[in-house]
């Protein structure tokens, strides 16, 4: 058995024979000496012996054995139900058929085997039991492969004219189904419902703009074919099928390079495939880890150094004695963390009279020890050496203050907000602490003050830690917080700070007390109904605080410039406008400053524009009332008065109000006023004719058109190509 490169072995299967109905040209058990597709030999169960390391392009007698072997067994329930209920197939089953009539009442076409039903009644089933055990959907992971599932059974029902959302309306046959054995079904019935509905109405939306697309593909294209990059961008952007595009290209006359497309498809795979593949020597598949036993004893949790012995060093994929460059090494006794959790590896130092060594990572190895990744300061490691070790203890207390943070934030925000939210992912670092979750409802900034409130308050209530090894058998999941998708031991580690409960193995404070100060920093929408939220704590708030208000502040700096320059404009026009340029600026070293910011760069860009808008009125009005400023530069040409002016920003209604009053005030005269706006000329004469051409003006004047053309290069400093 194998499934392309990977654990592959030799296995055994069982076979049910349902008999000579299923064999309609009495092959018998020919079927399955010849592996012949057939529906008559059903396979129940099998066994796969996990020995071998399947490599593409080596024969299978040339495989390399697995450092680790095992035996995968499993038995197909529902090709049980299958044979027990004596169906056609499996989804004729009492798994399957409650789906099956829920999607006839919609479609209103009777199920005989269509594919479509099929693809919908299985996709709808997972989607459920997933969406249910809190994932969600996602542009990335696990998220990403079920967005994929309810697009395709989407798809699916517009293939059977379903032309509106309906997948939702399966959930409830699913959920009574299986309720009986999964009740946490029943419980988030709604809320998967609620997910299922927005996720496909999102997908609607995304497949008119696909359809927009490519009617833009249709309009634009000259050689009616839709290229290979096209049909996958289709695909790929939009979630438009391709074969959806064959058929409207089809309608249009126009044809699909689908071998194009397959080529984009071929590599995107491949950057998939490089994506997933492993840089470091030190995976934990390495056959080398992978036999490693011996015992390296994790005492960070009440240790920051110790005096130890070097076990084992690696280099280049083998163990070595000696080492005078950068390696790896195993410790008996080891006081580094290993980054898990969502926590950073600690850093820090060891030496002996032989070397000196700084920590650069550490790796949590199959069989449970800590690996560390060392570069050598001084001298040679040598492998039996006593040697002192030293986690950097300012930034493990820094980590520490943060990572029980994160626990007292989803514990005030499920207090305040919801029950309902569920951790998605978290960061803590020395620095700043991330805390991605999934959230269904909208969370304002009021109730964010309220959360960093809560977390302050159980800070001064001064907490002691409790941590206990419980077997998970022990856990009550509904008091005790869990990380979904994380894979657990039997026996667990519970961390609880009074009513927060968390399974965790990361490093804590004792006592709240020993954070100080939190403070929220930022929250985002990460889109799909996830939210993040990023904080810091005791001293690193304040220059925390500065970074993430940076943009606010540098975006209230440009528009006080801006202010300021209109008011010395208006200045210059006579004008005297009122403009409050004062700042608040009181400090709490909280998610308060960051609220204020944001509240006042809103105001102050309604202000700064309200501002604008009334200077170029004013100075309309003024212009209108008070024609001196023309009337200075007017010239007498040929016995004509002439006034040939450039203006700036000024409305064409304004314009024109001037040309005519200028012109009731000359008894023969020649008016001409060019306003200049985004490189246009908007030009207004006296016979108020109104014209809105670019720079390169074509045109004629009565007054000579030599004489106009040089008269705008002494008014307008702007290089410019004036032709009459």
């Amino acid at each position: 058995w194998e499934i392309g490169e990977g654990p592959s072995g030799p296995d055994s299967e069982i076979f049910y024979d349902r008999g000579p109905k299923y064999d309609p040209e009495k092959l018998g058990i020919k079927l399955l000496e010849k592996e012949i597709e057939n529906e008559r030999y059903i396979e129940i169960w099998n066994n796969v012996f996990s020995q071998y390391n399947a490599v593409e392009g080596v024969p299978r007698d040339k495989y390399e054995e697995l450092p680790s072997k095992n035996i995968d067994t499993g038995m197909g329930v529902e090709r049980m139900a299958c044979i027990m209920q004596e169906t056609e197939t499996n989804y004729e089953t009492d798994l399957f058929m409650p789906i099956m009539k829920k999607l006839e009442e919609i479609v209103l076409i009777k199920y005989l085997g269509q594919m479509e039903y099929k693809v919908i009644a299985d996709h709808i089933r997972t989607l459920t039991f997933a969406l249910s055990d809190g994932a969600s959907f996602e542009n990335y992971g696990r998220g990403y492969v079920l967005r994929r599932l309810l697009r395709r059974a989407s798809r699916m029902g517009r293939k059977l004219n379903i032309s509106h959302t309906f997948m939702a309306s399966l959930v409830d046959v699913v959920v009574d189904i299986y309720k009986e054995i999964y009740p946490e079904l029943e419980k988030n019935r709604n809320l998967v419902k609620d997910l299922i509905t927005k996720e496909e109405e999102l997908f609607q939306k995304t497949l008119l703009q696909g359809e927009k697309k490519l009617e833009e593909i249709f309009e634009t294209s000259k050689r009616k074919k839709i290229s290979g990059e096209d049909a996958f961008k289709l695909y790929d952007t939009y979630g438009y099928p391709i074969e959806l595009t064959q058929e409207c290209a089809e309608e249009k006359g126009f044809k699909v390079d689908l071998e194009g497309f397959h080529k984009h498809m071929e590599l995107q795979k491949e950057q998939a495939r490089r994506n997933r593949k492993v840089d470091s020597s030190m995976n934990i598949q390495n056959e080398l880890l992978l036999k490693y036993k011996e015992k390296s004893n994790f005492i960070g949790y009440e240790k920051l150094g110790s005096k130890t012995y070097i076990q084992a060093i690696i280099k280049n994929d083998k163990f070595v004695n000696k080492c005078n460059t950068e390696c790896y090494i195993f410790l008996n006794d080891n006081p580094f963390y290993a980054e898990s959790g969502g926590q950073v590896c600690d850093k820090g130092t060891l030496k002996n009279n032989s070397c000196k060594l700084e920590v650069l990572d550490v790796i949590k190895c199959p069989n449970k020890q800590h690996l560390l990744k060392v570069k050598v300061l001084e001298g040679i490691i040598i492998k039996g050496e006593s040697i002192l070790t030293q986690v950097d203890e300012n930034a493990r207390k820094s980590i520490c203050n943060n990572h029980s943070s994160v626990h007292l934030l989803q514990y005030a925000l499920r207090s305040l907000i919801s029950k309902d939210i569920s951790q998605a992912g978290s960061k803590v670092d020395e620095f700043t602490l991330r805390f991605d979750f999934n959230y269904f409802g909208k969370i304002n900034d009021e109730e964010l003050i309220e959360v960093e409130n809560l977390v302050n308050k159980l800070i001064k209530d001064k907490i002691k830690r409790e941590t206990s090894l419980k077997n998970i058998s022990e856990i009550d999941k509904n008091e005790v917080m869990a990380l979904f998708g994380e894979k657990y031991h039997d026996v667990v580690r519970l961390v609880e700070f009074n009513e927060s409960k968390e399974l965790c193995g990361g490093t804590h404070v004792k006592n709240t007390s020993d954070i100080k100060k939190f403070a929220i920093l930022s929250f985002s929408n990460k889109g799909s109904n996830t939210y993040r939220i990023e904080a810091a704590t005791n001293k690193r708030i304040k220059e925390e605080l500065l970074n993430f208000s940076k943009p606010y502040n540098d975006e209230i700096v440009k528009l006080i410039i801006k202010a300021k320059s209109i008011l010395q404009e208006a200045k210059n026009y006579g004008l005297e406008l009122n403009f409050d340029l004062s700042l608040e600026n009181e400090e709490t070293g909280s998610f308060a400053d960051v609220v204020l910011l944001k509240n006042h760069l809103a105001t102050l860009q309604e202000d700064v524009k309200a501002l604008e808008k009334e200077f170029i009125k004013c100075k309309n009005e003024k212009s209108v009332s008070d024609l001196s400023s023309f009337l200075d530069i007017s010239e007498d040409i040929n016995g004509i008065t002439t006034i040939i002016s450039i203006t700036n920003g000024y409305d064409i209604s304004i314009l024109k109000q001037i040309v005519s009053s200028l012109s009731n005030r000359l008894d023969n005269g020649f008016v001409l006023l060019a306003n200049v706006n985004d490189d246009y000329f908007f030009i207004i004469k006296k016979i108020f004719k109104l014209f809105n051409i670019p720079i390169n003006l074509k045109s004629k004047f009565s007054i000579n058109g030599t004489y106009i053309v040089k008269k705008f290069k002494e008014l307008y400093s702007s290089d410019m190509n004036i032709v009459f």
